[in-house]
């Protein structure tokens, strides 16, 4: 009877904390993001107090520092989600795609995020408005976000198609890397009143060649990752001499990456910084701007 009468206990308190669990209230949930961006968008929200742990490429804002690191990019340390008793994990993409079932499996939600384009921001801010409980805050960024868009497309309506100049975005330089049509920073370029050279190729990023690039005519490079000493590096390069960017010293490099390369609250600032570089020297280049190389 005493076996049946503790049996019950048990049960009923194990209830009970299930119970708990579920009603759980939001303002009150642990999450850990494994995405520089969501982490931003996070922050930008006002729950940086419900971040329970971050990714090592979290380094955005200032405050992200105290906050206990619990993985790398998309690649969570299973261990320290218990030890931070984390509610919830989110990412924008995982390094291994079995690590959702390892998270749930500890009794901790999972939920991707990506953050591909722009579209994807819009949709990450509601999810992450609807997980904190500031559906408020995520209405007001969505708002504050797509009027600063219109205002940039406000201003491109000015320009005709033949003052856009063509910009080659590099990457990386061994191997070459640029962006195409499905990366975010494609985007970028055509709000910030450029063409991108590689928009035709269906992929968000590609190698590509020293030929392409040069009989693609770019009248500005833009590499933001690249050191100071790059520059002198691209001007120096094999038979880029005659490449408009390259003639008119139209070359931008050692630039604010994470403005450009995250997709996060922060994209309306990195618009406008590589609209500082393509417009700098507007009139300077009267080279011609249309595509006369659409393969890699």
């Amino acid at each position: 009877m005493e076996f049946l009468k503790n049996g019950f206990l048990i049960a009923l308190v194990g209830l009970l904390s299930f119970s708990a669990l579920g009603e759980n209230k939001k303002d009150d949930i642990r999450i850990v993001s494994l995405s520089p961006s969501l982490t931003e968008i996070i922050f930008k929200l006002e729950k940086g107090s419900a971040m329970a742990g971050r990714s090592s490429a979290c380094d955005y804002p200032a405050e992200i520092k105290k906050i206990p690191i619990a993985g790398k990019y998309g690649a969570p340390f299973l261990e320290t989600l218990v030890h931070l008793k984390a509610d919830i994990v989110v990412a924008s993409s995982l390094m291994d795609i079995s690590t959702e079932k390892s998270i749930q499996s500890l009794g901790i939600k999972f939920q991707m995020l990506p953050t591909k384009d722009i579209n994807d921001y819009f949709k990450a801010v509601e999810s992450l408005g609807e997980i904190l409980n500031c559906k408020e805050q995520a209405a007001l960024e969505i708002a504050r976000v797509k009027t600063g868009l219109a205002g940039f497309q406000s201003a491109l309506n000015e320009i005709p198609e033949t003052e856009k100049p063509l910009v080659y975005l590099e990457l990386w330089n061994s191997p070459m890397m640029t962006v195409g049509k499905k990366s975010f920073i494609n985007d970028y370029i055509a709000y910030a009143g450029g063409k991108n050279i590689g928009a035709s190729v269906e992929k968000e990023y590609f190698a590509c060649s020293e030929e392409w690039v040069i009989s693609s005519n770019p009248q500005i490079i833009i590499a933001p990752s690249m050191g100071k000493s790059c520059a002198a590096e691209i001007r120096g390069r094999k038979c880029w001499i005659n490449v408009p960017a390259v003639k008119y010293d139209r070359i931008y490099v050692d630039l604010n990456s994470n403005l450009i390369f995250r997709l996060g609250p922060r994209m309306l600032e990195g618009i406008e910084l590589l609209k500082s570089c393509i417009q700098a020297g507007k009139g300077t280049n009267t080279e011609s701007n249309s595509l006369k190389s659409k393969v890699p």
